[in-house]
This record gives structure tokens, sequence and C-alpha cells, in this order.
């Protein structure tokens, strides 16, 4: 099961889904807070945990940028390993 959850692949397909979850919810509780603006009643805790959700998906990028790096060099690393192997191959 660890295996499973520190292969790259599965972290980067979880930061995507948390980055669709944060701006989800910081596009409702924004528009929540509008609501409540038109109608007059205070709406600032409402910007203000829309904030917190804002800086969610920014951290969510971040997260999806340094798996998909993480991911890229994994692979190149197996393509430099599969080309050193057919050009030994091909010396022999």
């Amino acid at each position: 099961m660890a295996n499973i959850v520190s292969h790259p692949l599965v972290r980067f397909v979880v930061s995507i889904i948390v980055f669709v979850i944060c701006l989800v919810s910081c596009v409702g509780i924004f528009e929540h807070a509008l609501e409540l603006k038109n109608q007059g009643e205070t709406y600032i805790p409402s910007i203000i945990v829309s904030g917190l959700a804002f800086i969610g998906i920014y951290l969510s990028i971040y997260l999806v940028i340094k798996e998909f790096k993480r991911i890229n060099q994994d692979v190149f690393a197996s393509l430099e390993a599969d080309l050193k192997e057919l050009h030994e191959k091909k010396f022999r």
C-alpha cells in the first residue's frame, strides 16, 4: 500500500483532485458572499474564507507542478537508461 501512495502519478492525480476541490469551494463561497452583499448582510467572513480557499488553489497548483516535474524526471531517467542499454547492445 505504501508503494501505491508514494508513486508520483498517484500523487499527481491527488493534487489535481485537491486543486479542483479548492477551486469549486472558492467559487461557491465567493458566490455566497456576493449573494449576502446583495441582500445587505455582512459578507466579510465569507470573503475571508474565500481567500483561504484561494490560497489552497495556489498551494495545489504548486503541488501539481511539483509532481509533474517529478514524473518528468522519472520518465527521463528511464529513457536515459533504455538508451544506454540499447547503445550497449549495439556495440556488443
